[in-house]
């Protein structure tokens, strides 16, 4: 998502609110219905321990905090209130985002050579005779899932065999 969102913080000088899902396929009524229905058959069980059947136990444990529990507090001792403040907490988990990870951090990179001054055909320069562009420092990215690395193989194939082929005419 920050390759969405890095073009509105510098601009902006302030956080981004929004509000993150963490169980985008369950209605809160179903996520209501289940959680009650696992409270109530596990009374002994902490609390945390249920949240975690919903979310891993970092992210359990941080809403069990965020939601005011007593660490220790049983399922069987859990208000309607406290209940809902959960429910609420996991459906519609409030965020500020002041800002991307530094370069150094990145798992996603955007920007480089713009794809209007490369021959899509053989990837090479419009500008640069004789020389080649591939991979990362095109001005192309994708959504996570290998889209990236795919067209850093596929450019790169298309890119060597064209500047062989050119070096050998």
């Amino acid at each position: 998502m920050s390759r969405y969102l890095a073009d509105f913080l510098p601009a902006e000088k302030k956080p981004i609110d929004t509000t993150l899902d963490l169980l985008p396929n369950l209605e809160p009524s179903a996520l209501n219905n289940k959680m009650t229905e696992l409270l109530k058959s596990n009374p002994k069980k902490k609390v945390v321990n249920i949240i975690t059947e919903f979310v891993s136990k970092r992210i359990g444990i941080f809403l069990y905090k965020q939601a005011g529990c007593d660490e220790g507090l049983a399922a069987g001792q859990l208000t309607k209130d406290v209940r809902k403040k959960l429910i609420t907490a996991i459906k519609s988990q409030p965020l500020s985002i002041v800002r991307t990870r530094d370069i150094s951090e990145a798992t996603v990179t955007r920007g480089g050579i713009n794809l209007k001054e490369i021959d899509s055909k053989t990837m090479e320069s419009k500008i640069c005779p004789y020389l080649f562009f591939a991979g990362e420092i095109l001005d192309v990215d994708g959504p996570c899932g290998g889209y990236n690395l795919q067209i850093c193989f596929s450019t790169a194939v298309l890119a060597g065999s064209s500047a062989a082929q050119k070096h050998t005419n």
